[in-house]
């Protein structure tokens, strides 16, 4: 989950698909497949709580994984909304096979 306070919709579908397409674009040892990643954005909206923030942002997580994956998705109200985002990120791949090394 990523917070980007003061970050216009816009903006938060530009950072969305700058982290979409470095994870895209990164080659690591020892993993034969591609590892991608799904984006659900939404914008806060003046009456939100905790749980109807994460559920929109789930909803346009769960949209960017149906309409074929590795993409950004954003859903908000366009009235409402204010210039406070939320990402939520799911990353696809064979993610068993990798060993991270510090």
């Amino acid at each position: 989950m990523v917070i980007l306070p003061n970050s216009p919709a816009a903006s938060a579908v530009e950072c969305a698909e700058r982290i979409r397409k470095a994870i895209e674009e990164t080659v690591c040892p020892g993993v034969d497949r591609r590892i991608t990643v799904s984006v659900g954005a939404t914008l806060f909206a003046a009456d939100d709580t905790e749980e109807s923030l994460i559920k929109r942002a789930d909803a346009a997580l769960y949209d960017a994984k149906e309409s074929g994956r590795n993409r950004v998705v954003l859903k908000y109200y366009p009235e409402a909304a204010t210039n406070d985002a939320l990402l939520l990120l799911v990353i696809t791949g064979h993610l068993s096979h990798m060993t991270y090394h510090p």
